[in-house]
């Protein structure tokens, strides 16, 4: 059961709602009039009102994350990997410090896999996503790979001074920053896009990738070394 959050756009309310565009999930929502029944300056075993309901209770305020012993995915949150993804980083950052006690490598492996959409409409795994900051959105487009990039569709608009704010999502292998993997992924996705080198400016492109690839390199060897390797299981 959760509390009702028509203000929250990381609600369970506006979350699990139904629209036009959304199948909506059905959840329980605690009544009103039980938020209005007692005052707020009562205490129950020194707690206010809906503070003993989210902690005796157990009415909660964010969409519960895992079931069962930490293993899988709760309903809940498997509708929001599945038709809310725009938010759902949104939803771990507002609750993170719910939710990072509840991680493990199972349910990590659960979200990097969850195929997400993508600002340009496609779909993929999480960890190919990158965070659509504003530098490395230029640097895309600077590259002419920006409509192809695997930018993370997202309902909040980012600014690059607050990327250290995610810096959590790293740990889902989700990229928020200009590194050397932002170009094996800026390489890779050039590759899709150019057949072939048609002209200088398209020159130009790739050999700026593959200059910032070996600049960088050194900040994760085994990524490069796959990248230019037969197919295989990519390095962890």
């Amino acid at each position: 059961m959760y509390f009702p959050n028509e203000a929250d756009d990381y609600s369970p309310t506006q979350l699990f709602k139904q629209d036009a565009r959304l199948p909506g999930y059905p959840v329980n929502f605690l009544h009103q009039d039980y938020l209005g029944a007692v005052g707020p300056e009562i205490m129950h075993n020194d707690r206010p009102w809906t503070r003993w309901l989210e902690e005796i209770v157990g009415v909660r305020r964010m969409p519960e994350l895992c079931a069962g012993s930490h293993k899988r995915l709760s309903k809940d949150f498997q509708y929001i990997a599945n038709h809310r993804s725009d938010r759902m980083l949104g939803t771990l950052k507002r609750g993170w410090a719910y939710y990072r006690p509840q991680f493990n490598s199972v349910l990590e492996g659960k979200l990097r896999n969850s195929a997400v959409l993508l600002e340009n409409g496609g779909k993929t795994s999480l960890l190919r996503t990158f965070l659509p900051f504003p530098k490395l959105k230029q640097i895309a487009v600077e590259l002419g790979i920006s409509d192809a990039f695997p930018f993370l569709a997202i309902s909040k608009l980012l600014r690059d001074e607050d990327r250290l704010d995610w810096r959590f999502l790293q740990d889902l292998q989700i990229g928020i920053e200009e590194n050397v993997d932002f170009y094996l992924s800026a390489l890779e996705t050039f590759k899709k896009i150019n057949s072939a080198l048609k002209d200088i400016s398209t020159r130009d492109q790739l050999s700026r990738i593959y200059q910032n690839i070996q600049s960088r390199c050194n900040e994760s060897p085994d990524r490069v070394r796959y990248a230019f390797a037969k197919p295989g299981p990519p390095p962890n």
